[in-house]
């Protein structure tokens, strides 16, 4: 009889661990063989190898792990740090190392390995994520910090993606109703890293990718990456160009307290594709190089600037106080010269629309908790107390052009929209936020842990429209 415990993580399967566990009884089920069918064996040295083979046959246990892809605990869903298999939600983790084995880039590379989530087009310019059928454009996180303006996110400087399905609107209050992508940004842990990555591919793809760490001093470290980009892409008139630089720094206090800060500039430029349209139910037929519109005025320009303070301090050896303010500023600007309607197959034309839409945003949100981990009666408690407070301001714009014709062979290439239109969005809105939270852990049994919490969310828009004739609201 052979038994086998086998663990698996990760995105491969053991097969070396399989092939191991074929081959062990194939030496002891021989040798004797090889003892019994021996003519010239004595009865007791047969006895003694069976008595031999009976010992080596006991149940054998072979476990194989990939701590490389494992990830063990989750911040994302309770703001603990809690086993996954004790959280009850779907939480699914990509670590760095199936980041960098898979080449991705984008979150749209990443969603690709996780059950229940697709990315969707994003008109080409903004992460669209559908989490179990529900679309979102804004429900995005850095370390929990909300990042909800409408960009296609790179990977250079994250350490892991957690990828949260269903409701979690006590942890990150509004929205999530589908679910959330919390990206936890690389630390400034103190460990020496030095990597350089260069890929160069099809289409003029060029990029390079550099992560430094190391200590300074005994109680500091610093960590810094860089991004730089360029490419084109299948399609004509295509360009991508984009530039990352994230510094992070942490320090260690001798009375229990560390301080970390975390930067980021980020910029991204590219071509705006919307596809091509239909005709007679179905995609266009005719070649996948070519664009429609005008790529001249079909671009996206986003910059980002942020900013990240996490102050935690241990009050006693069970409570522990942590306090974490960031700053964001956004400005986005893009313009769409589309296809705006399926192909006419008889007169073999096809509408052309366009849009300009801009918008500037500033985020400056705290949070504040207190984490007590205590034992009643041999029963493991951790209790979260938060408090949370922002403001975020934002400045919003669009101007649609009136649509046209145009042949298969101009496809709207020298389509000049008139964008001297009186803007259909045009305002600012104020928006304030304040919550309270309790969230309580408690492990009732190995096997039988209950999550329960509580949260009160308050909500002051002011919301002025600048279009005129129109009446602000608050």
């Amino acid at each position: 009889m052979l038994g086998a415990g086998s663990k698996v993580d990760g995105l491969s399967h053991c097969r070396r661990a399989a092939w191991l566990l074929l081959a062990l009884p194939v030496l002891p089920v021989s040798a004797m063989d090889a003892g019994l069918n021996d003519e010239t064996a004595t009865p007791e040295a047969t006895a003694e190898s069976a008595r031999d083979h009976s010992e080596i046959s006991q149940v054998v246990y072979v476990y194989g792990s990939r701590e490389t892809y494992r990830e063990s605990k989750s911040h994302s869903a309770t703001r603990t740090p809690t086993p996954l298999e004790e959280l009850p939600q779907s939480v699914f983790v990509i670590t760095r190392d199936v980041i960098d084995d898979q080449a991705m880039l984008g979150l749209g590379d990443l969603v690709r390995y996780v059950p229940g989530v697709s990315m969707g087009q994003g008109e080409g310019h903004r992460d669209a994520p559908v989490f179990r059928g529900n679309l979102t454009t804004s429900d995005f996180f850095v370390d929990g910090m909300r990042d909800d303006l409408q960009y296609l996110r790179d990977l250079y400087n994250v350490e892991r993606v957690d990828v949260l399905k269903g409701p979690s609107a006590l942890v990150f209050g509004r929205g999530t109703g589908g679910g959330a992508l919390n990206r936890v940004m690389k630390p400034a842990d103190g460990e020496r890293v030095r990597a350089l990555d260069l890929m160069v591919g099809m289409y003029g793809q060029s990029r390079i990718a550099m992560d430094v760490g190391d200590t300074l001093g005994a109680r500091s470290g610093a960590r810094l990456n860089v991004v730089v980009e360029e490419t084109d892409g299948f399609r004509d008139a295509m360009h991508l160009s984009r530039r990352g630089i994230s510094p992070a720094w942490r320090t260690e206090f001798s009375n229990g307290t560390r301080l970390e800060l975390f930067g980021e500039y980020f910029e991204d430029q590219r071509t705006v594709d919307r596809g091509v349209p239909a005709e007679s139910g179905r995609p266009w037929m005719g070649s996948t190089t070519q664009f429609f519109g005008n790529p001249a005025l079909s671009e996206s320009t986003i910059e980002v600037r942020s900013g990240r303070g996490v102050l935690t301090h241990a009050l006693t050896d069970d409570v522990t106080l942590r306090a974490t303010v960031s700053y964001g500023d956004y400005e986005k600007y893009y313009s769409n010269v589309y296809p705006g309607g399926s192909v006419d197959s008889l007169g073999q034309r096809s509408q052309i629309s366009a849009y300009q839409s801009a918008t500037q945003r500033t985020n400056l949100l705290g949070q504040w908790d207190l984490l007590w981990q205590s034992n009643w009666g041999g029963q493991e408690q951790t209790t979260l107390l938060g408090f949370e407070a922002g403001r975020q301001q934002s400045r919003n714009l669009r101007i649609n052009a009136s649509s046209a014709i145009f042949s298969l062979l101009d496809r709207g290439q020298t389509f000049n929209p008139d964008f001297s239109n009186v803007p259909v969005l045009n305002n600012f809105n104020d928006l304030d936020t304040s919550a309270v939270f309790l969230q309580n852990q408690w492990s009732l049994t190995p096997t039988i842990h209950l999550v329960t919490g509580l949260r009160w969310d308050h909500f002051d828009l002011i919301f002025d429209d600048l279009r005129a004739g129109s009446v602000s609201r608050g």
